[in-house]
């Protein structure tokens, strides 16, 4: 899949979402339904063409719900559906929510980019590289220059079992 099929859906939903009606009126409205009428279209065209089981729709404007939906879906094999409270993986889609929100906090002034981590989370805890002191700051931690690893989930709890341990499960004994 080509990255601006990926992009499809959350712009048409972006696009139609601000056509939906403001805080003032109420979602009875028919320039609501009209709306949400043309999103569920382009929803399910969405799934069908790119073969989605199932997701979860949530618009909301200044702050507000206006609509949730689920479509299709959680489980294919149970036919559990997908519900607007259906809890996703949602993957590396947190790195472009998380980019948007810190880029507010840095104009807002509070949050920068520079600053040690430390200084936003003291139970971070401090780092070393070569037996030295190093300091990560909210920048390296965006832009993933930081030297944090990326663990897998069976890798990650190996490697915590590990350092607490000494050794990794399995691997000593023979077992």
């Amino acid at each position: 899949m080509r990255w601006h099929h990926s992009l499809a859906l959350p712009l048409s939903i972006t696009c139609v979402a601000l056509g939906f009606s403001n805080d003032r009126q109420s979602c009875s409205t028919p320039r609501y339904f009209e709306q949400k009428e043309k999103a569920d279209t382009i929803v399910k065209q969405f799934m069908v063409r790119n073969g989605v089981p199932g997701l979860s729709i949530g618009v909301s404007r200044n702050g507000r719900c206006i609509w949730e939906q689920g479509y299709g879906y959680a489980d294919v094999e149970q036919l559990v559906p997908c519900k607007s409270g259906t809890v996703m993986r949602i993957a590396s889609i947190s790195k472009p929510v998380t980019a948007v929100l810190a880029a507010r906090l840095v104009q807002s002034g509070k949050l920068e980019l520079d600053a040690s981590v430390q200084d936003y989370v003291p139970d971070f805890p401090k780092k070393k590289y070569n037996e030295k002191d190093v300091t990560i700051t909210i920048r390296q931690l965006l832009s993933h220059t930081s030297g944090i690893r990326h663990y897998k989930t069976v890798n990650f709890s190996c490697f915590i079992y590990s350092e607490n341990v000494g050794f990794v499960p399995l691997s000593v004994f023979g077992t």
